[in-house]
C-alpha cells in the first residue's frame, strides 16, 4: 500500500498535474485553479518548488565546478581478443575558460565581467572588459580588442 505524497513532495518529485489531480480527487485540468483557490495548498506546493529548484541549482553548480577543476572517470572495458575486462581511468583536464566565466559572473567587481549587452557576443564583451581592466592598471593589451560587429539581418 503506497502512501499519498504531500503537495511539497509532489513538487520535489515533479509529479504530473494529472497524477496530483487523481490523488486529490479533483477534475482533470483543475490543479492550478485548485491552488489559486487554496492559499495554504499553494504555499505547500511552492515550498516544494523552491526546494526542488535549490537542489537543481546545487547539482548544476557541482557539475560546473567539476568541469572547472577537472575530473577522472573510471570505466570497465572489454577486450574482445583476449576476452578479458580491464579498468581504465580517463582524465578530463580542468577547463580554464569555464573557470574564468564562473569567476567573472560570480564577482563582476573583481573579475571585470559585465552583463552581456544586447549587441555583440559574450566573448567580445568579456574581452573588452578585460582590456578596460588592463588600461585602468596602466597596462596595454598585447593586441587591440576586437570590435563587436552587428550581424546583418537577411534582406
Amino acid at each position: 500500500m503506497s502512501t499519498a505524497l504531500t503537495l511539497t513532495e509532489h513538487a520535489i518529485e515533479r509529479t504530473s498535474f494529472d497524477d496530483i489531480e487523481a490523488q486529490l480527487g479533483i477534475p482533470a485540468g483543475s490543479f492550478l485553479s485548485y491552488l489559486k483557490a487554496n492559499p495554504p495548498a499553494m504555499a505547500e506546493y511552492m515550498a516544494g518548488v523552491v526546494a526542488r529548484d535549490a537542489n537543481d541549482e546545487n547539482e548544476v553548480e557541482a557539475a560546473i565546478l567539476k568541469r572547472i577543476k577537472g575530473y577522472d572517470v573510471e570505466e570497465t572495458k572489454y577486450d574482445s581478443k583476449s576476452g578479458r575486462e580491464y579498468d581504465v581511468t580517463t582524465h578530463y583536464p580542468p577547463d580554464a575558460k569555464a573557470g574564468l566565466e564562473w569567476l567573472a559572473l560570480r564577482n563582476r567587481a573583481r573579475w571585470g565581467k559585465e552583463a552581456p549587452a544586447a549587441s555583440g557576443s559574450v566573448t567580445n564583451n568579456f574581452i573588452n572588459s578585460q582590456v578596460v581592466l588592463l588600461q585602468q592598471a596602466g597596462l596595454r593589451p598585447v593586441a587591440p580588442a576586437p570590435t563587436p560587429r552587428a550581424i546583418d539581418a537577411p534582406a
